[in-house]
């Protein structure tokens, strides 16, 4: 009798000690691995990450301080190596010539573009608080990203016109998929 209650004493020390062990373990890689989490950019986040990582690039944003659903964004360029603010808008253009990256924000949404050499990439497209977002084209001829909502959808399409980024909104303010913008009253 005496022999099984040893057995079972030394299977319970064993996995004891494995536990705390493995605790331990977990504990000491746990602090190394802090849980961060991932939040969207802002418009002037892609913006300053576009002109710091980028030699030569420039980033055009839309004035933020008022709700806009036009197509065409406010820029300011510069052609000096210094970040000029015009409008609630900024752009930075290094002396040489590189890639274009352009921010476009509607109320459903923020779109990035990159354009080089002619051709048009989707950088990121995130959506505002209440939408989800559909990337439909994303280069090199053009950029269609969709964001849908429960009462407004817009279509925004980034393409080239005249060797710079031309951008076309359409939305729908009541949710209705008509393209209307107006209370969807149920009949034909």
């Amino acid at each position: 009798m005496k022999r099984p209650l040893v057995y079972v004493t030394v299977w319970l020390a064993a996995t004891a000690v494995a536990g705390g062990v493995a605790w331990a373990a977990v504990r000491l890689a746990g602090g190394e691995t802090e849980f961060h989490a991932i939040s969207p950019l802002s418009a002037r986040e892609v913006a300053a990450l576009a002109t710091s990582t980028v030699p030569g690039a420039t980033t055009t944003v839309p004035d933020l301080h008022t709700p806009s659903t036009t197509s065409t964004p406010i820029a300011a360029t510069s052609t000096t190596d210094t970040p000029t603010t015009t409008s609630g808008s900024s752009a930075t253009t290094a002396g040489a010539a590189g890639p274009t990256v352009v921010a476009h924000v509607v109320d459903g949404g923020t779109v990035v573009v990159s354009l080089d050499d002619g051709r048009l990439s989707l950088i990121g497209a995130t959506p505002a608080q209440g939408f989800t977002v559909e990337v439909e084209e994303s280069g090199p001829d053009e950029v269609v990203v969709g964001f849908d909502g429960a009462e407004a959808d817009f279509e925004v399409r980034a393409f080239v016109s005249g060797g710079e980024v031309a951008f076309d909104v359409n939305g729908d303010n009541d949710g209705d998929d008509t393209g209307d913008d107006e209370p969807d009253d149920g009949e034909g």
